[in-house]
């Protein structure tokens, strides 16, 4: 009986409105925050396309005309990671080198490093 009253209540309607209110601007700004996780991950994707085409230019490029089947060993394609992976971190900055330490141990840089090389490979 007292429940049953309580919904024609003006607190009822109050509480109501809020919670529609709320759940009405939840969705825009769940969109932002996605939006600012995407615009985040390009920035340092770009990083890593950098970091990828200066290694390239560096020491890949050399290292493979060197090389008489014109290809990386598996140690040397690891040694060029590890070189890319080491410029990524010095091209980094502000916010880009803030989230590449936060998720240092989750393998980021590095997957950045794959994706960055085969968008490379893609364009040439």
């Amino acid at each position: 009986m007292i429940l049953a009253s309580f919904f024609g209540t003006p607190l009822f309607l109050h509480l109501l409105g809020a919670v529609a209110t709320f759940v009405w601007t939840l969705k825009p700004i769940v969109r932002w925050r996605r939006r600012v996780a995407q615009s985040d991950k390009d920035d340092l994707l770009t990083f890593a396309r950098e970091a990828v085409r200066r290694t390239y230019e560096d020491w890949v490029r050399a290292t493979k005309a060197s090389n008489a089947d014109g290809k990386l060993t598996s140690d040397e394609r690891r040694h060029a990671r590890d070189m890319a992976l080491r410029t990524l971190y010095g091209l980094a900055t502000g916010k880009a080198a803030k989230l590449l330490q936060e998720h240092k141990s989750a393998g980021t840089a590095l997957t950045l490093i794959e994706k960055a090389v085969r968008l490379e490979r893609a364009e040439s």
